[in-house]
């Protein structure tokens, strides 16, 4: 496949759901039509996020050893949890729109810095991710490995804040 094509779908795919969520979160009205049937997909969430994490890390450890299979099975695992986060996630807010904090004092703007710096680098995270798996799949390991060093990074913060940001939503809500 041709480079072009290829870093064009991506980018095209990426701001295609980044619009789509921002859509979804902050122009479409909420349907309200069973969110009480759907109240554990946050924790889902938070536990699709964490899993991801072990996964990344895991991933990277496994890749320093030299045991490639076990470092693949990690990421396209990973990868396959933030698939299964991102459908919770538009499923759920699908539903239920918006959700708002609740939390007052020192904790609020703690609170929406994280949540700010993790919507930030999920954005730049997503085309990266899939610009590594393309690498990896394409046979193209020096692509993939100098890509690879900057994703890891960003998709384990985004992973991480994502449980944090679970957490303080229920600690506060």
């Amino acid at each position: 496949m041709n480079d072009r094509y290829a870093l064009t779908g991506i980018g095209l795919v990426s701001a295609a759901v980044f619009s789509f969520l921002l859509w979804l979160l902050y122009l479409r009205p909420a349907s309200g039509g069973g969110a009480d049937s759907l109240a554990w997909i946050p924790a889902g969430n938070a536990a699709f996020n964490a899993a991801c994490s072990a996964c990344l890390l895991v991933g990277v450890a496994a890749i320093r050893r030299g045991a490639r299979s076990l470092h693949v099975v990690c990421m396209l695992s990973a990868l396959l949890l933030s698939a299964c986060f991102l459908t919770g996630y538009v499923v759920y807010h699908f539903d239920h729109g918006d959700t708002h904090f609740a939390g007052q004092g020192v904790v609020r703007p703690v609170y929406f810095s994280t949540l700010i710096s993790h919507v930030l680098v999920t954005a730049a995270a997503l085309p990266m991710i899939l610009m590594t798996v393309y690498y990896a799949g394409a046979g193209r390991l020096a692509d993939h490995r100098r890509i690879a060093r900057r994703t890891f990074p960003l998709w384990i913060y985004v992973s991480v804040t994502g449980v944090l940001i679970f957490t303080m939503l229920r600690g506060w809500a």
